[in-house]
């Protein structure tokens, strides 16, 4: 049975293990030398789904949220049951946060039921609960890497929260760094002035797909790291942005991945024959019985970086006539018709010349112009039957 991986969680210390909630279980890998299973992994003692795995700040605790609205603490070094069980939500809890800095006592919850509530995890008590903290689910969280008592909230109410357990009013006095907050929303990314009562200071539109994780990064060793801003979305690119520059440095595109039964797969990615013509001009399609999926994929790959059209431009005749047939087949289909057909026009428009002069390249461009032109009809064919359909249903639904 296929289970989706509902969050993935590295440790802040080496050697960087990783916790991954897969539906009732927790799995844990040792971060060296190839995030392989550890001994007793998976953690099961869920009753449900699991979610939110966190370490503290040591990396020597491991909390995990559930269906059931139980928050667990684990040791994620060993086999042992659960450490504490902390009970205060009566739905299910999806943000389960330790601080990021040196606070080994408190954490963070947050769950469907719009509660947020912060714990002494070594008593099991609830010291401080923000009923209502939200309209809607609590599905995002993320402590303050400056300080221990402050927290962010995201909800299906569109808000996002500052949180200060300092102050039962729930004021916001920030620490003089830290200031700075990225949140994600369909497929944008905000950078927000907190300190300056919230005031928005940069838009990103980089992804075409939902974005579904946001974080911190850095690029350098240890301290003297430049700081970045990591995005992931649904269209499968990871952004890499720089906050100081306003501007992305980085842009890589992940194949899909799965998980079975706990463990995480990567689907491989297409590869051009060795030797082939297609291999050697660096076009982005391949001969044979290859999925259209593939091809589509590597292309994608290729417009990421900027060089499809090059590839097109260097293309011999060879290469040239398989891709104008990869085209007559499949420009159409409703799944890669915005792609390839506007990728047909720059194909035809770029190698004209060729085309003209090449019998058999002016036999595929023919075989394009009629799939259009038999496209059109069945689109036009289409649309008079949705005018005859339409105002019958308007009728039937009085």
């Amino acid at each position: 049975m296929i289970h989706p991986v509902t969050h993935l969680e590295f440790s802040p210390v080496s050697p960087y293990d990783l916790a991954a909630s897969v539906s009732a279980n927790v799995n844990l890998y040792g971060g060296s030398p190839d995030l392989s299973p550890k001994s007793f992994s998976p953690l099961q003692h869920f009753e449900d789904v699991a979610y939110s795995p966190s370490f503290r700040c040591d990396g020597a605790l491991l909390a995990a949220g559930g269906q059931s609205g139980l928050v667990q603490i684990f040791d994620p070094n060993r086999a042992r049951l659960p450490l504490r069980r902390l009970r205060g939500h009566s739905r299910a809890v999806r943000v389960v946060r330790y601080p990021r800095i040196a606070d080994k006592v408190h954490l963070f919850s947050g769950g469907d039921d719009a509660v947020l509530n912060y714990w002494d995890a070594a008593t099991e008590t609830r010291l401080l609960s923000f009923p209502a903290a939200h309209k809607d689910y609590i599905r995002a969280g993320s402590a303050s890497p400056v300080s221990a008592d402050l927290i962010a909230t995201g909800s299906y109410d569109h808000m996002v929260r500052l949180w200060d357990v300092r102050s039962s009013e729930n004021s916001r006095p920030l620490p003089p760094s830290g200031g700075l907050m990225a949140t994600a929303g369909g497929n944008v990314v905000k950078l927000w002035d907190v300190i300056s009562g919230g005031r928005m200071i940069h838009r990103l539109d980089c992804h075409n797909k939902t974005v579904t994780s946001v974080c911190l990064g850095a690029v350098g060793k240890g301290d003297e790291g430049e700081p970045r801003l990591l995005t992931a979305s649904l269209d499968g690119y990871v952004k890499v942005f720089d906050y100081a520059a306003f501007r992305i440095t980085h842009s890589t595109r992940f194949p899909r991945c799965s998980s079975q039964r706990g463990r995480l797969r990567r689907r491989r990615k297409p590869r051009f024959p060795a030797g082939s013509s297609m291999a050697r001009e660096g076009a982005p399609l391949l001969p044979g019985q290859e999925e259209p999926q593939s091809r589509d994929g590597v292309m994608q790959e290729l417009v990421a970086r900027r060089k499809l059209l090059a590839c097109v431009r260097a293309m011999d005749p060879q290469g040239l006539e398989l891709l104008l047939s990869f085209l007559h087949k499949n420009a159409t289909m409703p799944r890669y018709a915005r792609f390839l057909m506007g990728l047909t026009t720059r194909v035809l428009q770029m190698r004209a010349e060729d085309i003209h002069s090449s019998p058999a390249l002016r036999t595929h461009a023919r075989n394009i112009k009629r799939m259009v032109a038999e496209e059109i009809k069945v689109q036009h064919a289409l649309q008079e039957i949705q005018g005859i359909v339409s105002p019958l249903l308007r009728i039937a639904g009085r």
